[in-house]
């Protein structure tokens, strides 16, 4: 299978060589809300021009950091596009990706899981998304953290505030929710997946399935400065532009890409 990879904007890099690597995976096929996730990875892209390269929380700067903005992968309107997705990033140390909708957490981890065997995924989102099936697929945006586990990986949940009765079963059985950050304490390389959506509608307003109670933006970002682990790559998905009219969403996006690139690599 050939995978292609499209450029428009791009996240500029002085030394565009090393393990890090952006991917635009542009996947909308899945929602039942609302939609547009497709037009994200650009947009994140775009309002990554109006934040700067240093951080003064990190004091680090991205102009000192070695990476590569790909592009988007040119993906099928079907759930083949999964097997893109995976093809795309199985060969990717580091992969940072722009989703896109939520499934495309589940290729990339299953990619990365040849490479970092023990590896355990950080989930950061409103809704459980443990769903065995969602209107009879196994494969959707409401399940995509369920088949995650089905790969045999370690999940924590944090952020949590929607979900079915036997979606929260399922999650206390198992024992994926976590209340705090503090509770996260790992020496295995981890997979983060934020979905934009656990931040308060108030803060990320362009979202596929907004969620009212969730966190600030100054609390997420305290997260992440609190994180303490061995980060091998992240996501950031569910931004849906035609629903961000003052592009507030993807420009909390394209910070988070910042931060994380800054703190962890």
């Amino acid at each position: 299978m050939i995978v292609e990879f499209m450029k428009t904007y791009s996240f500029i890099s002085s030394k565009p060589e090393g393990d890090v690597k952006i991917v635009g995976i542009p996947l909308d096929i899945t929602q039942t809300f609302r939609s547009g996730t497709r037009e994200a990875p650009d947009e994140i892209r775009r309002c990554s021009d109006s934040i700067e390269d240093y951080s003064p929380v990190l004091d680090k700067d991205l102009r000192d950091k070695e990476f590569t903005d790909l592009g988007n992968i040119i993906l099928p309107m079907s759930l083949q596009a999964l097997e893109y997705i995976f093809n795309a990033t199985k060969e990717i140390k580091h992969p940072i990706c722009l989703g896109g909708e939520h499934l495309i957490t589940y290729p990339v981890v299953k990619a990365l899981k040849k490479r970092y065997r023990d590896i355990v995924v950080l989930q950061l989102d409103a809704h459980l998304d443990l769903r065995d099936e969602y209107f009879g697929e196994k494969f959707s945006h409401a399940t995509v953290m369920r088949r995650v586990l089905d790969l045999g990986i370690e999940l924590y949940q944090l952020g949590i505030r929607s979900g079915y009765k036997e979606e929260y079963e399922f999650a206390r059985k198992n024992g994926t929710i976590i209340n705090s950050i503090e509770e996260f304490d790992t020496k295995k390389p981890v997979y983060i997946t934020f979905d934009i959506d656990v931040l308060d509608p108030a803060y990320a307003p362009g979202v596929t399935n907004p969620e009212p109670c969730g966190m600030s933006t100054e609390e997420l970002f305290n997260i992440i400065y609190k994180l303490d682990c061995d980060v091998v790559g992240f996501d950031v998905v569910e931004v849906a532009p035609i629903y961000d009219p003052a592009s507030i969403t993807a420009v909390t996006a394209a910070k988070i890409v910042r931060e994380c690139i800054l703190k962890f690599f």
